[in-house]
């Protein structure tokens, strides 16, 4: 098995160094970035890294991207919701297809 990893979605690859990288120690969390009447712009998340937080906006759309292709990541690879209030025991196969 490679140690490259699946990928899901868009990825630019090219020789070592040539695409910045930019670790995240820690994921804090995120606030919503509103338009001026009102509607969900964006998401404005924040990150540590050595000890420093970082912040990146992404766009609302490019979120809920973000957000099915993690999603479809949990499920191939059977991974419960680590804090899923509703039932910490959930599990992926529970779910999947037995035919």
């Amino acid at each position: 098995m490679s140690n490259q990893g699946q990928i899901y979605g868009q990825f630019a690859v090219g020789p070592p160094g040539s695409v910045p990288t930019m670790h995240a120690d820690r994921m804090m969390g995120f606030r919503i970035g509103r338009t001026s009447d009102g509607q969900i712009a964006g998401i404005d998340l924040q990150f540590e890294t050595k000890g420093q937080p970082h912040s990146l906006t992404v766009p609302i759309l490019d979120a809920l991207a973000l957000l099915g292709m993690l999603k479809s990541m949990q499920l191939n690879e059977d991974m419960p919701f680590p804090e899923d209030p509703r039932d910490p025991n959930w599990k992926a196969s529970m779910y999947k297809s037995k035919g």
